[in-house]
């Protein structure tokens, strides 16, 4: 019985493949984007065309974690377990090309239709270093978002800390430390717009009625964060309100 699964794109380093790897990411791309997530390239939206080129390059890595996975359990190794107060699970994508040494052959695969745009802050942009492979790229006065960034502590290790480390941890929080954090990405959006300034990226801006659209279709998910946030007991509208406040007092424009 025959099965195109058969000749499905897992094409990994070391196996021998005659194709480069960029053609080799580029399939396995077209591979999950079918028999994993049962899309085509009429259907697929941007969340589908990313998660499969991630699987397409986790399938590149699970024969070397599962190798690493032998050698801590073989030698018995002692594990330190680290929650960055900066997770951002987006770059794990970036990181693990870098890691494979696939980061030209996914500029190459991007460059040749495998996404027709992406979501990124400037920073973003210029740290992934896709400069090279986008033309264009849409300003949204205000942004699109804005990320927060907090730190919790188990109430019982707070209570169990002297009055000298909750001292400590307290000078080095708070607004203080959230604006120069602030700061060091506001550069960094300006490192990343000359870098595309530099190479000739065309800018445009979002008019007015296209923001005016944008927030009507974004609507939908802050009304479902107050509804949420109200179940559980919150002051959902206070809290939003402060957030917003807090954002617009504290842009990056100033």
């Amino acid at each position: 019985m025959s099965d195109d699964r058969s000749a499905r794109g897992r094409t990994r380093p070391g196996t021998g493949a005659t194709a480069s790897e960029a053609d080799a990411l580029r399939a396995a791309y077209a591979d999950h984007l079918r028999h994993s997530l049962a899309k085509d390239e009429d259907t697929a939206t941007n969340r589908d065309r990313f998660l499969s080129l991630a699987m397409a390059v986790r399938d590149r890595l699970i024969d070397q974690w599962i190798e690493t996975q032998k050698v801590y359990h073989a030698s018995d190794a002692r594990r330190v377990n680290y929650l960055s107060l900066e997770f951002l699970v987006g770059r794990a994508m970036g990181n693990s090309l870098i890691n494979l040494d696939l980061y030209d052959e996914a500029q190459q695969a991007m460059a040749r239709g495998v996404a027709d745009g992406i979501t990124f802050p400037a920073e973003s942009i210029s740290f992934f270093k896709i400069t090279p492979v986008i033309k264009n790229a849409t300003h949204i006065p205000g942004g699109l978002y804005t990320d927060t960034f907090w730190m919790a502590f188990n109430e019982a290790k707070w209570n169990s800390l002297s009055d000298q480390q909750r001292k400590a941890i307290l000078k080095h929080s708070g607004l203080g430390i959230a604006m120069l954090a602030g700061w060091a990405w506001t550069n960094g959006d300006y490192v990343g717009i000359a870098d595309m300034e530099k190479a000739g990226v065309k800018f445009h801006t979002l008019s007015d009625s296209e923001i005016a659209k944008m927030k009507t279709t974004l609507e939908p998910l802050t009304d479902e964060w107050l509804a949420e946030a109200k179940k559980r007991g919150l002051p959902a509208q206070e809290i939003y309100d402060y957030a917003k406040t807090m954002a617009h007092e504290y842009r990056a424009s100033r």
